[in-house]
């Protein structure tokens, strides 16, 4: 659940919000995401999957925690160049 999650986001960032093109994403960057992450499932879980654990987050709950995430990185960012590649 949590790289689905993680990767769910990831897709997001570059404006890819379909499970479709999430699934695709995935398989793209699969490599990458092993190497960053060693523990990073090498199964690329399906559109459905995806479209059903979606429907399960409280949309309020998830955007309160994704502030709270995101604030100690905007922070941190104010003062700093901010770089994010996108292969």
């Amino acid at each position: 659940m949590e790289s689905i999650l993680a990767l769910t986001l990831l897709a997001c960032f570059v404006g890819e919000t379909s499970a479709v093109i999430i699934v695709v994403y995935w398989r793209q960057h699969l490599a990458e995401l092993s190497e960053l992450f060693e523990d990073f499932p090498k199964d690329v879980p399906s559109h459905d999957t995806i479209n059903r654990l979606l429907r399960l987050i409280d949309r309020t709950e998830f955007t309160k925690v994704l502030q709270d995430l995101a604030t100690p990185l905007v922070v941190q960012a104010h003062s700093r160049m901010l770089h994010i590649e996108f292969l």
